[in-house]
């Protein structure tokens, strides 16, 4: 899974009506890069580099 986090709408609750106890999971090190990889084609499709998209996605994986 790609994502940096995860809701999990089973964990979250309402408290008083007025407060949201809201749950996510996160993996700090697979999101991250997968954040890193986001960032280098931004970049790419910008022209601000010569990093190529696709052989960067194809070093941290498809998710």
């Amino acid at each position: 899974n790609p994502h940096s986090c995860i809701f999990d709408a089973t964990l979250t609750c309402v408290i008083d009506k007025q407060l949201v106890k809201a749950f996510g999971w996160y993996d700090n090190e697979w999101g991250y890069s997968n954040r890193v990889v986001d960032l280098i084609e931004y970049v790419a499709k910008k022209g601000l580099g010569s990093a190529n998209p696709s052989s960067a996605k194809a070093a941290v994986g498809s998710g």
